[in-house]
């Protein structure tokens, strides 16, 4: 029994060294130099031969820069650490934000029926229809988006927030319609009137949920990021 205490304690003590020195790693002192306009090149020649700055530091740092490519003053004055860190939240946020944009879709169906064009009052209207369909087992109760109208390219020509607070029951598909002024002083707005006049082929209605409200009271935000 004493020899199986002995061995015993023997295996816990070997095993704690091994969780010790196993899973820990030693910091890349990279990370603690702050960066600036002048060191931009010197700080990439330390990565380039620092073992202990890892892939995924790397990776973090690499695409902090595109992120920030435009506007590189935001990263100057703070510490490779900092850049890598706050790089690390905000690709977790994004994560979680197309985990709750799947969610809400996965509870409802969007579909662009068309759009009319109104003259009232001597001004302009877009007159946008549209269906929701109920994915859930209770009644929709509200559900807010954003309709954008983009080229081929994936650029934006114009947005409109839709909000529809009118129940959508279970199992249902129902019609609406939400009319929109054309600013006449927004090159945007005309532009896509000009473009949904003449049926361009080039633009497509893309759907954006941000918000969906269950009868249950239950209510699924995208938060922004």
């Amino acid at each position: 029994m004493k020899s199986y205490f002995k061995i015993l304690s023997v295996a816990m003590v070997v095993s704690a060294l091994i969780l010790t020195f196993g899973c820990s790693k030693n910091e890349s002192k990279i990370k603690s130099e702050v960066l600036n306009q002048n060191n931009l090149t010197e700080i990439i020649e330390k990565i380039k031969t620092d073992k202990d700055f890892t892939k995924e530091d790397i990776d973090y740092f690499t695409s902090s820069f595109m992120r920030f490519q435009n506007t590189m003053d935001s990263l100057y004055g703070k510490t490779i650490g900092q850049i890598i860190d706050k790089q690390k939240d905000y690709i977790r946020e994004a994560t979680f934000v197309g985990l709750i944009n799947t969610t809400i879709n996965s509870l409802h169906g969007f579909g662009y029926l068309g759009w009319q064009p109104l003259d009232q009052n001597d001004q302009k209207f877009f007159v946008f229809g549209f269906a929701i369909q109920n994915k859930t087992k209770q009644d929709i109760k509200k559900v807010e988006g954003l309709l954008k109208f983009v080229t081929a390219n994936n650029q934006l020509v114009k947005g409109f927030k839709l909000s529809v607070a009118q129940d959508v029951k279970v199992g249902q598909t129902s019609q609406f319609t939400s009319t929109f002024l054309v600013d006449q002083n927004n090159r945007n707005d005309l532009l896509l009137f000009e473009l949904l006049t003449q049926k361009a082929q080039n633009i497509y209605p893309v759907w954006q949920a941000s918000t969906i409200e269950l009868a249950d009271g239950k209510k699924i935000n995208v938060p922004n990021i």
